[in-house]
């Protein structure tokens, strides 16, 4: 399918165009890690990033910040372990509640990572910056976004 396909489909193919960009910029981001032998998958870089900024978090946390399920949130965090990456521990005060936080080797992890993302961000900077459009995109996925929120698809589409 060519990228004509794609722009004589236009708004009916919305969803679809962005969860192909969405996985090109993972691979993308992934090849830039692995360029620089730093064993470290895109996909994890949301529950890193808060955990370079406060020191434990619950599952319910993690979820709520960044909008996602807590079997999502669960999935990563096991994988993060396996790698030992975090580690896990019990609330003193909530038995039930798991408490994340970044292991030993984690926080080397992170200094490592860290000038990359600052690498990364400059350089979607310039990036955004190339096309007549790409400038407003976060501004744009925002709109959507709040604009779901207010008033999801199905209530729009949904008969009076």
């Amino acid at each position: 399918m060519s990228d004509n396909y794609y722009e004589k489909l236009g708004q009916l193919i919305l969803g679809s165009r962005l969860r192909k960009l969405s996985e090109r910029l993972m691979l993308e981001m992934g090849n830039i890690y692995r360029s620089r032998n730093i064993d470290f998958e895109p996909g994890w870089f949301h529950i890193m990033f808060l955990l370079s900024e406060n020191e434990k978090m619950s599952i319910t946390q993690i979820s709520e910040m960044l909008q996602v399920s807590h079997p999502s949130v669960i999935q990563v965090v096991g994988v993060l372990e396996k790698k030992d990456i975090v580690k896990i521990s019990v609330d003193p005060l909530d038995k039930r509640k798991r408490m994340i936080e970044l292991s030993d080797y984690g926080i080397r992890l992170l200094e490592l990572i860290k000038p990359v993302w600052n690498e990364i961000d400059q350089m979607m900077i310039t990036f955004l910056s190339e096309g007549d459009h790409s400038a407003n995109i976060l501004k744009a996925i925002t709109e959507i976004e709040n604009n779901l929120d207010e008033k999801p698809l199905t209530e729009r589409m949904a008969r009076s």
